[in-house]
Formats: C-alpha cells, sequence, structure tokens
C-alpha cells in the first residue's frame, strides 16, 4: 500500500508538471513570455506547489519513514491552493478562450488527483492545530 501511495503522488505530481511545461509552450507559441507575469498567477504557483511537494511526499514515502508534521501541512495547505484554484476556475474562468489540453491539467485533472488522495491516505499522521511545543 505504501509503494501504491508513493506512486500516485507521483503520477498527480508529473501530470502536473506537464500541465505547467504544456502551458508554458502553448503561451509561448501565442505571445512572448514575461515570466513575472506567467508564473506570477495564483494558478501556475499552487501547481508548483502541489508538484514539489507532491515529489517530496512520494520520495518519503519510498524511503520508508513516516511523513514528518512539517510535510503534512505542507500536503495540506497544497490540497487547499489547488482546490481553490479549481473552484475559482470553475466559477469564473471555464469557458474562455485557452488551450484545452494545458486547462484540462492544470485546473481539473491535477485538482481532483489531489483532493481524492489527500484525506484517503494512511501514510500520514493527522495535523494538530496548534502544534504541540
Amino acid at each position: 500500500m505504501k509503494y501504491l501511495v508513493a506512486a500516485l503522488r507521483l503520477a498527480v505530481a508529473l501530470l502536473g508538471l506537464v500541465a505547467i511545461v504544456s502551458t508554458f509552450f502553448d503561451t509561448a507559441t501565442r505571445a512572448t513570455i514575461n515570466p513575472f507575469n506567467f508564473f506570477g498567477y495564483f494558478t501556475m504557483q499552487s501547481n508548483i506547489i502541489l508538484v514539489v511537494v507532491l515529489l517530496l511526499a512520494a520520495l518519503v514515502s519510498f524511503s520508508g519513514p513516516r511523513q514528518s508534521r512539517s510535510l503534512v501541512l505542507a500536503l495540506g495547505c497544497a490540497t487547499t491552493y489547488i482546490v481553490t484554484t479549481g473552484v475559482v476556475y470553475n466559477v469564473l474562468l471555464a469557458g474562455l478562450e485557452g488551450g484545452r489540453f494545458p486547462r484540462l491539467g492544470e485546473h481539473r485533472a491535477a485538482r481532483r488527483a489531489a483532493r481524492l488522495c489527500r484525506p484517503r491516505l494512511g501514510d500520514r499522521q493527522r495535523p494538530r492545530f496548534p502544534p504541540p511545543q
């Protein structure tokens, strides 16, 4: 089960990475890219955070030890960011002009996968607030 969880996280991270890269190249074919503008959107930032945190979580799961409280908190934050991005996209931006595959990866697939895997995986501790001192 542990390796299945790690593989799922790795797959979602790779899906997010593919969405980010494909969006970058899709945008580059239509306009000159200003990196501050392109990476300044919360959509990109939340996807990058999700990719990095899921890669770290997958590495920790493959290596054996239970996840630290900091990683559990980072997973919770990354999931919250990506779900918020998906809700805003579906409410405000769905149907506007743009590439079909990049938007699917950024706003729908990564969000659903992160939302599904977050509460159901048993390889982590439950976060406690406030953290014990």
